[in-house]
């Protein structure tokens, strides 16, 4: 539910790009998977005590 609320968002905020929009929302969708990636990453070794 929460990615369909990020998803139009960001449908949103690339349509004003024009010609850019298609790389707009490929770097948006990229960085939007990192950021995701490693906070379940932290969160992963955070539990398993391995962080810091």
């Amino acid at each position: 539910m929460l990615i369909l609320v990020f998803i139009t968002l960001l449908f949103r905020l690339t349509q004003q790009f024009g010609m850019f929009s298609t790389t707009v929302l490929v770097f948006g969708l990229t960085t939007l998977w990192v950021l995701v990636w490693i906070s379940l990453e932290s969160l992963w070794e955070w539990r398993a005590g391995r962080l810091f």
